[in-house]
């Protein structure tokens, strides 16, 4: 058999494609498909020509040997052996940039296009393959159907293979890179991936490359910012764990319909609580609990709507339902345990903050006082840790001895640096909480 090379189709800093059609007896045998290899001008120094083999070499392999998924491209036949090395792939009808012009801020398209990327790479990081390279010109069309290629920034964390590091060649396409990318390119995970994907998606609702950095969402569609804003954080353990986690957040944001009636039914029940002629409604608070406490996996639902509760109704439901409302809230702070955006810490800090001046149940301080010391600390949010001493140095020791003595016991047991002690020094604390702050080293 004998591969015909015809166009070419694109050619890039390392590589070229050419479409192909592999013949036998002089006679085509196959559909015209795409050849992949390395470019035969290259000038480079012999120790990075090496590296730009192991390059093509390790993406031909991780799509040949490694990763099988209908959303990523495949490998027909390759020959790594030779002088120039190559890989063949079915012919695409292109990628994602191209449609830009025309699709970028069609939701349903995007929504489409995206979850496939999102299939993709949560089948690659399933199998310890982190990618390193998203952008949309590595997301090829084959129809209606997206396939991830361009692996070559691409790392088996399973196989334990090292990242390719001398250069800044190697790093990615800034608009889409992470901020350990720029740094420590061998400390690299699924997070990685994480944050490109959220850039990805902003370049498919904008029609733009977004900024390097840390991009602001205010300007996309509401339901697509806390999605983009966790992708994006500048720390990864406050992104998305991997790929699979992101596209179940993705679904349950954009395509469940159970959630937009979870949604809709609560909106329903707050205009009802309003509307009522003799004042608050308690059977709708109840129904409230109802649709809440049945419903404790609806991230989307709680995240979203739970801190949003007008102030009275939530007063109502703590007052009279206080464990309703306690089991409820428990499953709101596991919600919103572990990474968070920026923007959303504040938004838990003062729901908590309202929630502990309106009851004296140890149970609800007790979990809002635990909740604004681990945000506070893991996230470094100052916002958070003045809501946290604010409340501390609200209490009253003679008539709140026991939220007094809970928080001492608190400020014992912390192993973080929450309450660094320059920062508690400067509050009107009660004695026996300056005292604990004495005490702990920091």
């Amino acid at each position: 058999m004998k591969l015909v090379t015809g166009d070419e189709i694109g050619r890039g800093g390392f590589c070229m494609v050419h479409e192909v059609v592999a013949h036998e007896d002089g006679k085509p045998i196959s559909v015209t498909m795409a050849i992949k290899r390395l470019r035969d001008d290259l000038h480079e120094p012999p120790e990075v020509l090496k590296e730009i083999r192991d390059r093509f070499e390790r993406e031909a392999r991780l799509l040949d040997d490694t990763l099988d998924h209908e959303n990523i491209v495949p490998v027909l036949m390759r020959n790594l052996s030779g002088d120039q090395p190559y890989f063949v792939m079915p012919l695409a009808d292109g990628n994602l940039a191209d449609l830009l012009a025309e699709k970028a801020g069609d939701e349903e398209w995007v929504c489409g296009v995206f979850r496939q990327v999102l299939e993709g790479m949560a089948y690659a990081h399933g199998k310890g393959v982190i990618h390193r390279d998203l952008k949309p010109e590595n997301a090829l069309r084959y129809g209606d159907q997206i396939r991830l290629s361009d692996l070559g920034l691409g790392k088996n964390l399973m196989g334990g293979t090292v990242g390719l590091t001398k250069t800044a060649v190697w790093s990615g396409t800034e608009a889409y890179m992470s901020p350990e990318q720029f740094s420590a390119m061998k400390e690299t995970g699924p997070e990685t991936d994480v944050f490109a994907l959220g850039k990805l998606l902003i370049t498919l609702l904008t029609g733009d490359h977004p900024d390097v950095g840390a991009p602001d969402v205010s300007e996309l569609p509401e339901r697509f910012r806390y999605f983009v804003s966790r992708c994006c954080e500048k720390k990864p353990e406050n992104r998305f764990a991997d790929a699979r986690a992101a596209l179940e957040a993705f679904v349950g944001a954009t395509t469940e319909p159970e959630f937009k009636q979870h949604e809709g039914e609560l909106e329903r029940l707050e205009e009802a609580w309003f509307a009522t002629p003799e004042g608050p409604d308690l059977e709708v608070v109840k129904e409230i609990d109802r649709l809440l406490r049945e419903n404790p996996d609806d991230e989307a639902l709680y995240t979203k709507q739970v801190p949003r509760l007008p102030g009275d109704l939530a007063f109502q439901y703590l007052t009279e339902l206080p464990d309703a409302f306690a089991q409820m809230l428990a499953t709101y702070d596991g919600h919103v345990s572990g990474g968070l955006p920026f923007d959303y810490c504040d938004v838990v800090a003062n729901f908590y903050a309202n929630l502990f001046h309106r009851t004296d149940r140890l149970d609800v301080r007790k979990m809002v006082l635990n909740r604004l010391a681990e945000m506070g600390d893991s996230h470094h949010r100052f916002h958070v840790r003045n809501v946290l001493l604010g409340l501390l140095a609200g209490l009253d020791e003679t008539k709140e001895g026991s939220t007094v003595a809970m928080a001492v016991d608190l400020i014992k047991n912390t192993k973080a640096s929450e309450f660094p002690a320059a920062i508690a020094m400067n509050w009107d604390l009660p004695l026996a909480i300056k005292r604990a702050f004495q005490e702990v080293p920091f």
